[in-house]
């Protein structure tokens, strides 16, 4: 906690750098694309 205390002039770069690692990292859509993998799995399996 002190740690995080003493950086806390870092924080606003630190929120944007983590919110551009998960844009990248996640599709837009995550639980559609989740419910989709679903349906083909429970569609393919009949």
């Amino acid at each position: 906690m002190e740690d995080a205390w003493n950086a806390r002039d870092k924080w606003e770069q630190i929120g944007l750098n983590a919110n551009q690692f998960i844009r990248e990292a996640l599709p837009a859509s995550p639980e559609k694309e989740f419910a989709e993998s679903l349906l083909n799995i429970i569609l393919n399996d009949e």
